[in-house]
């Protein structure tokens, strides 16, 4: 069916045109500008008489980002650790999807604005890859754990219930939360017990300790003088890593799915 063209009425009346149009790319629309009255509006091709509001728009735009988990969901082989993350992220705050990576300036231009969090986590799952070969990790296992953790190390970035700044405790909030995602049914006489497997709890601990130095409560660096290195230090390592690397200023480059 031939497609009309069809205005898109969504109350813009608190945002400049270029904010509207951004909005409207990020939800996935082709959109060329036309100057109305001296004004630019956008406009969009879509089916006959299609009409969209702001909320419907966001919506749209939280589903297009879930997707962008997609590719690195496949690459996790162990199904018992894709089903515990995908069960996470279907049952993340909307927020996770939505909300800037920093509140602060501390992170690239393209983190600090709507969906910059998801922009920023795709980030750090690209870079934390890219040292599998660096320090010669070639357990699936390992990698499924590390590629795991990487895509819901903020998933509560901003606190329950999600807050207007990053919560300093984020890390151990999550944890938390994610024990009760990955939980499995207790036994019928030990009712206060809950069982979580070893594997998912070796991703909670990575979630829980991501921050590293700047940790909170607890201060929890990959590494320390004088102590002994062994495999789960660099999993931390390279989240720790990973993280703090992809969330410098001068950090900035233009997501795009890898082949």
């Amino acid at each position: 069916m031939e497609k009309t063209r069809a205005r898109l009425y969504v109350d813009f009346a608190n945002m400049d045109s270029q904010k509207a149009v951004e909005i409207l790319g990020q939800a996935g629309f082709q959109i060329p500008t036309v100057i109305v009255g001296g004004l630019a509006r956008p406009r969009l091709d879509l089916g006959g008489n299609t009409y969209f509001g702001l909320e419907e728009i966001r919506g749209m735009i939280i589903e297009k980002r879930k997707k962008d988990f997609d590719n690195y969901l496949k690459k996790i082989e162990s199904k018992k650790i894709r089903d515990f993350v995908e069960k996470a992220l279907k049952a993340a705050p909307k927020e996770f999807y939505t909300a800037p990576a920093s509140y602060g300036g501390h992170h690239a231009s393209e983190e600090q604005r709507e969906g910059g969090l998801v922009v920023h986590t795709l980030k750090v799952i690209r870079v934390a890859s890219s040292f599998f070969e660096f320090f010669d990790i070639e357990n699936q296992l390992a990698k499924d754990k590390i590629i795991a953790a990487c895509i819901i190390h903020d998933i509560q970035k901003g606190g329950i219930p999600w807050g207007k700044r990053t919560h300093p405790e984020h890390g151990a909030i999550a944890a938390q939360w994610l024990i009760k995602i990955a939980a499995i049914e207790s036994e019928p006489e030990k009712e206060d017990l809950i069982h979580v497997d070893v594997d998912l709890l070796d991703i909670i601990e990575l979630v829980r300790e991501h921050m590293g130095i700047w940790n909170s409560p607890l201060r929890t660096p990959a590494l320390i003088v004088g102590q002994p290195v062994v495999e789960k230090s660099i999993w931390h390592l390279i989240i720790q890593m990973a993280d703090y690397w992809a969330s410098r200023r001068w950090c900035s480059f233009t997501y795009k799915k890898e082949k």
